[in-house]
């Protein structure tokens, strides 16, 4: 069609030779094994699992810190993405847009100092897209409507939960620091996400010109027009008492409709 393009793109990204820090004073022979059952919620996909933790040797708390910054061999990161973008042109309209889906695979297994890290450390996302479109509108009398339209997918969900003595039923030790619990993520990540967050924002504005060379625009802007309460972010807190557990508790949402005016000039 005429005044009318299209663009699509593939892309492919690998990152290799990663750094990783070891702390020299430290291994992952220094820790032994125990399981814990994890809390039953209908909420959580691995619900009720057997979990294998770790817990410091007791030799080692209190041990100096000594960390190495180096390269690892194993660790690394794969990013794949499909782009589709469009413009369309007539005399009073503007449209423009496009459409990403993508997903950013990291392994980071290399782990030296602690084991309890090496959980979900190989958790491949799926893929997940992003819409944008925007438009813009000659009305008569030097009027101009436009706006914008991005649909954007929400994050990853953690539950952080912090194991104890009296859950592990066992004396447990977290660090060198003499840390006597140990948080562990019931969740797999990229297993539970929020909702898509739906923003449209709208403007209307009329210029005025004086002379050759000046030109004044007012305009009123409206954001988040169709006024979503879309959830931004959760408590990732997983508590072990059910009646008081605030885990997906909102903490954040999207801001309500307001409504801006401005003037700008050029001249």
């Amino acid at each position: 069609m005429d005044r009318v393009s299209v663009t699509a793109g593939y892309y492919r990204r690998n990152f290799y030779n990663l750094d990783v820090t070891d702390n020299l004073n430290l291994a992952v022979s220094d820790w032994s094994p125990f399981n814990i059952t994890g809390p039953t919620d209908t909420r959580l996909p691995r619900s009720g699992e057997r979990i294998t933790m770790y817990t410091l040797n007791p030799a080692k708390n209190g041990t100096p810190t000594d960390n190495l910054r180096t390269f690892s061999d194993v660790n690394h990161t794969v990013y794949n993405g499909v782009e589709l973008s469009g413009n369309f042109r007539r005399e009073k309209l503007l449209l423009f847009g496009g459409v990403t889906t993508d997903k950013r695979a990291t392994t980071t297994c290399d782990e030296r100092d602690n084991p309890n890290s090496s959980r979900f450390c190989d958790a491949v996302p799926p893929f997940r897209t992003t819409y944008k479109i925007s438009g813009a509108y000659q009305l008569p009398y030097e009027f101009q409507l436009s706006g914008s339209f991005i649909a954007t997918p929400g994050p990853s969900v953690n539950a952080n939960y912090t194991v104890t003595a009296a859950i592990a039923g066992q004396p447990i030790l977290g660090s060198t620091g003499n840390a006597q619990t140990i948080s562990v993520n019931l969740a797999e990540p990229n297993t539970i996400f929020l909702d898509y967050k739906k923003q449209l924002d709208l403007r209307i504005a009329r210029s005025f010109r004086f002379g050759s060379k000046t030109k004044v625009q007012g305009f009123m802007d409206l954001f988040n027009a169709l006024n979503s309460g879309t959830v931004l972010r959760v408590n990732e807190t997983f508590g072990s008492n059910p009646p008081t557990n605030a885990w997906m508790t909102p903490l954040a949402i999207m801001e309500a409709r307001y409504v801006r005016f401005g003037i700008q000039m050029s001249f």
